[in-house]
């Protein structure tokens, strides 16, 4: 049975692992064990997911991860990103280097956490749909919508949308999609969301 020792050395020299992190974290594992002769459990357990992850399966079908990531898993990452930068701080080293690393590739688990969640698809899905109301439909308000909407539409009073999709989904509800909205008699536009509008009578 090979050693902590022979182990690390493995995968030092492996050349697939070019993290400086995992390579620092590798090295003290392994001045730990030269120094009490054991590692610890938590360092024995990330010492085997390392070793799984570098394991020859894992690092083929990492490859082919790669290769088959095109333009359209990176039109969903970005559009994750935005909403994770805005919304909580869930992701944010991935999303940050999304948005910031133009060749920035994720793994296979990092894309599928951040963009294949309940919430994520959502705003993938809401982002991607055609606009309900297309420029020139004159909408009203929905009783869910917020104070500034009901406001600014109050009284039956339709609005014309002279912008769809004018920005980032901020949320994970279903019809999330931003309109700018030009009130009748108003020179002042608003913004509101898909889900609180419907097709004005006019």
């Amino acid at each position: 049975m090979p050693t902590v020792a022979q182990r690390i050395d493995k995968l030092l020299i492996n050349p697939e692992l070019m993290n400086s992190n995992t390579r620092s974290f590798l090295q003290s594992i392994l001045a730990f064990a030269d120094q009490h002769k054991e590692i610890t459990g938590r360092q024995e357990e990330t010492l085997k997911r390392i070793e799984s992850r570098f394991s020859p399966e894992n690092i083929d079908a990492h490859k082919k991860w790669i290769t088959n990531y095109n333009d359209d898993h990176r039109k969903v990452a970005k559009i994750c990103a935005e909403y994770y930068m805005r919304s909580s701080h869930y992701f944010f080293e991935i999303a940050s280097r999304v948005l910031e690393e133009v060749d920035f590739i994720p793994t296979e688990k990092q894309y599928r956490a951040m963009c294949e969640n309940k919430y994520a698809t959502k705003v993938v899905s809401s982002t991607l749909a055609d606009p309900k109301y297309p420029v020139g439909t004159f909408v009203n308000h929905r009783a869910s919508c917020p104070h500034h909407v009901r406001v600014a539409l109050f009284g039956g009073k339709a609005g014309m949308v002279i912008a769809a999709d004018i920005g980032p989904v901020d949320s994970a509800a279903k019809g999330a999609k931003k309109y700018k909205i030009l009130p009748i008699g108003s020179a002042t536009p608003i913004e509101a969301e898909e889900r609180h509008l419907k097709k004005a009578r006019v």
